[in-house]
């Protein structure tokens, strides 16, 4: 029996990278779909089988909530013109706005965050639409501490299932390279690190993106007077690729005082992990647990920067650098084994639609 497939989507295809995975199973098994998304950065062009509700969104957080019932009647207009068998919901937003239309059909619910669960209301529903899908996808297995019991649970990591790391050991230069790639937030913890790297002018500091607290973060590193310290702005997503091989580490602190930083495994994981290039993390978070496991770089606790230099230096030693590599190898095999476990369940759904 031929299915055809809805994926619902609710932010711009740029930060969208797992609908990919999607989009592979379903076009490998023959299967027909259609995306309605929210491009709410309005930056995508149209494209055939993609129905975009071009809409800039204003603010963030809660203050977002009005605003999806604009997208929501986007949807059910665009769901009166054709009908479909089965639901990919990518998001639980998506899935509480449209929980009334949902609680006939079959569908499956992808969670890439926590996002407003602190709500009564909303966890109610949010509650309601899990106990009701075939399927739950999460992008991390920590986030089972804060999803209700519900339906089956699978691991689908934001990572392509491809890549080796095939990178040479390090080189120690004059002036080693950290690098910070993506949106810039999390002022706290980096404010700390920023500092350790003023007083150390033979490391150098790079963020690469932009986002809200940047102006904050240009603003700290100027009042300190840090010439090791810069900052490239916003990027094109093709430049991604020569930041990875230019750096020697890569910066992702977080800090961990929210649930969602304490149970996510963010993008820069897998991409430092196919680029073979440390990481250095908050540490009280399922990231640093995941880093310490298998050996992937360095966790740091709040302010804990005394010796710092001589971890960092520790990773230009060929031999802790090659057993590093060889974690990076277990690790994204670990991955690649759970995203085909992700695979067999999404195909199940899509021929059984149970």
């Amino acid at each position: 029996m031929t299915r055809s497939v809805c994926i619902l989507a609710g932010s711009s295809l740029r930060y969208l990278p797992y609908l990919s995975l999607y989009a592979r199973i379903l076009e490998e098994a023959g299967v027909e779909y259609e995306v309605i998304y929210w491009d709410r950065h309005e930056e995508d062009e149209d494209r055939p089988g993609f129905h975009r509700y071009a809409r800039r969104a204003k603010g963030r957080g809660s203050a977002l909530l009005p605003q999806y019932y604009g997208f929501r009647r986007h949807i059910l207009a665009r769901l009166k013109q054709r009908d479909f068998d089965l639901f990919v919901v990518l998001g639980m937003q998506i899935g509480v706005f449209l929980a009334d239309f949902l609680k006939d059909k079959a569908y499956l619910v992808d969670i890439r965050d926590r996002s407003h669960e602190d709500n009564p209301v909303y966890r109610f529903i949010a509650n309601r639409v899990l106990a009701g899908a075939k399927l739950t996808c999460v992008s991390s297995r920590a986030f089972k501490q804060w999803l209700p019991e519900a339906s089956p649970v699978v691991v689908s990591h934001n990572m392509a299932m491809t890549a080796s790391p095939p990178r040479a050991p390090l080189k120690l230069p004059g002036h080693c390279l950290i690098s910070y790639i993506g949106e810039v937030k999390f002022f706290q913890p980096n404010r700390e690190f920023m500092e350790f790297i003023s007083r150390t002018p033979r490391w150098k500091l790079a963020y690469h993106g932009a986002g809200p607290d940047l102006r904050k973060f240009v603003g700290f590193a100027e009042s300190v007077a840090a010439e090791n310290i810069e900052f490239s702005g916003r990027f094109d997503p093709s430049q991604k690729e020569q930041f990875y091989l230019e750096t020697d580490f890569v910066l992702c602190l977080y800090g961990s005082d929210h649930i969602n930083v304490r149970t996510a495994l963010p993008n820069r994981l897998y991409e430092a992990c196919i680029h073979a290039r440390p990481l250095i993390v908050s540490a009280d978070t399922y990231l640093a647990d995941v880093v310490a496991e298998y050996g992937l770089g360095i966790v740091l606790g709040a302010g804990e920067t005394v010796g710092l230099d001589r971890k960092l230096e520790a990773f230009f030693d060929a031999d802790r650098y090659a057993a590093f590599v060889e974690g990076c190898r277990s690790f994204l095999n670990k991955v690649m084994q759970e995203n085909e476990e992700f695979r067999t369940h999404v195909i199940d759904f899509v021929q059984s639609g149970n």
